[in-house]
């Protein structure tokens, strides 16, 4: 049984332990508990007190009253006036003589203690008409209910039965029960009388047992009164508890969401105290985390990104070198060839003139490609820097195309030009001229005999649109994905006298790129359109 209680008490200390509206609700409860307790406890402490202080200073003032009306008052008159002043006091009283005794003449009320704690008071008054003043002061014995307050008229000695109102009588025998009598300090004052030489003395004995009765009372109702508070404190307690740890508990559970990196929830507490200074707090780090975390999350896909690049970048430099390595293989190895056979006398390259042509020409080829290739390297290269001039795109035509004027002739193109004049923008001169060298290249060289070449340029808004069209031949569908790359050609045999080294467009490419200039080639209804659109 203790085992359990023990293994119960455990379990009741966790779950306290991480719960904080059980721990408000149950301290809320004991706080709540207590300042009842201690508010009986202080009212059945000090009532009694303060109840005598007031009847003492009630009892002094109405004495001190008395006093000054038998001052130099004859002696009947001070019997009538102690008379009156009797019934009107619920506290033991005498009057003495100048000699110290007892004057048994003047009203009196003299108070004794009987069993079990109660009393016997007896009421000796005078006059024609004398009222009980305390018969409302009697216990909560039912038998008390019904005294009438107008007994005494006439009557010396008056005593009142607590047990039978029958016995309401003249003597001095019965009695009137109180509960728990008690009594305060003496009062004593002097007074002197007119027809009666010396100082009379009179005293009171202040009692206190109508505060006692309420004492009783509240004891024998205190379970009640603790059901009482238990179960209003109960009440508080759980609204109490709920209406503090409601926003934190709510507050926690955002924490935690945050914790697991889940910004989508938020306080959005319109209060204007600390917990909703709080709350907005915890939206304000939930908004600058979230934004903290997208702006890492973009920073590491740029990078992924750049990485990828960087790897697709290295991809092409190794295939572009290995590329290299094979274009130069070929014409090096032609080279060798025709010079070993001429320094050995071979028969077919005796004619040295011949060969010595064909090296050269093999040589100019080597040399091509090599520029080609030194452009491609400083192109790629990061620190490549243009020159920037103005320059006449006009112009710029007209001297690439003195260059192919005698292909043009021996192959009959027909060649048509529709060109804005003085169109200028601004680049690298060198640049833009192997672009445009390389694209008229490609639609003179792939045209057949008797094709057209038609070339337009015109301005338009901020823009230059510039197009060269030849007829007569079309690019493959699955060879326009692969037409920027380097060394690829469209004719697969890779030879020389059908096709250049499959640089050209993949300079024109990144010469383009580097001025963001945007380029579209494509077959149309004739043959093959280069567009490029300057800005």
């Amino acid at each position: 049984m203790w085992k359990l209680l023990e293994e119960l008490v455990i379990v009741l200390r966790r779950k306290l332990s991480k719960n904080l509206s059980a721990k408000i609700f149950i301290l809320t409860l004991i706080i709540l508990l207590g300042a009842g307790a201690i508010t009986f406890g202080f009212i059945a402490l000090v009532t009694p007190i303060t109840y005598t202080s007031v009847m003492t200073s009630d009892l002094d003032y109405k004495a001190k009253e008395l006093i000054d009306r038998l001052n130099n008052s004859t002696y009947e008159e001070a019997i009538k006036l102690v008379d009156k002043f009797v019934v009107s006091i619920s506290s033991n009283m005498v009057v003495f003589t100048p000699n110290d005794e007892v004057d048994n003449n003047m009203p009196s009320i003299e108070i004794v203690e009987g069993e079990t704690n109660f009393f016997k008071m007896t009421v000796k008054t005078r006059g024609d008409e004398s009222k009980l003043g305390i018969i409302e002061d009697v216990s909560s014995n039912e038998q008390n209910n019904n005294v009438d307050n107008n007994i005494l008229k006439s009557y010396d000695t008056v005593t009142i039965s607590n047990n039978d109102e029958s016995k309401l009588a003249v003597g001095y025998s019965d009695e009137y029960t109180y509960n728990s009598v008690h009594t305060a300090e003496a009062l004593t004052y002097n007074f002197e009388l007119s027809d009666k030489p010396g100082e009379y003395t009179l005293q009171l004995f202040p009692e206190i047992k109508p505060v006692n009765q309420a004492v009783l009372s509240l004891i024998k109702i205190a379970p009640w009164l603790l059901g009482c508070m238990l179960l209003f404190s109960f009440i508080c307690a759980y609204f109490y508890s709920g209406y503090i740890t409601k926003p934190i508990v709510r507050l926690s559970k955002i924490s935690q969401k945050m914790a697991h990196l889940d910004f989508t929830y938020k306080c959005n507490d319109i209060r204007i105290d600390e917990i909703g200074l709080l709350g907005k707090n915890l939206d304000e780090l939930s908004t600058r985390l979230s934004n903290a975390l997208d702006d890492l999350r973009q920073s590491n896909e740029a990078l992924q990104k750049d990485i990828n690049l960087e790897r697709e970048l290295e991809q092409q430099r190794l295939s572009f070198f290995s590329a290299v390595s094979h274009e130069l293989k070929t014409p090096v190895t032609i080279l060798k060839g025709q010079l070993t056979g001429m320094l050995e006398g071979i028969d077919v390259y005796k004619d040295h003139d011949k060969y010595l042509a064909r090296a050269l020409m093999v040589t100019s080829r080597m040399e091509n490609l090599i520029q080609e290739i030194l452009m491609v390297t400083k192109m790629e290269s990061r620190d490549f820097i243009s020159k920037q001039e103005s320059i006449n795109l006009g112009s710029l035509l007209d001297d690439c195309l003195i260059v192919y004027k005698e292909l043009l002739e021996q192959k009959h193109i027909r060649l048509s030009m529709d060109v804005e004049k003085n169109v200028y923008i601004t680049g690298d001169i060198k640049l833009l001229h192997k672009v445009i060298d390389n694209i008229l290249c490609n639609a003179i060289f792939y045209s057949p005999e008797g094709a057209n070449v038609d070339i337009l340029m015109q301005k338009t808004n901020e823009q230059i649109v510039m197009t060269i069209e030849n007829s007569g031949t079309s690019i493959p569908e699955e060879s326009f994905e692969h037409l920027f790359e380097a060394f690829y050609r469209v004719e697969k045999s890779r030879n020389r006298s059908t096709g250049g080294s499959g640089l050209g467009l993949y300079l024109v490419k990144l010469i383009l790129d580097k001025y963001d200039t945007k380029y579209l080639i494509e077959n149309t209804n004739n043959g093959v359109r280069f567009t490029i659109i300057f800005s």
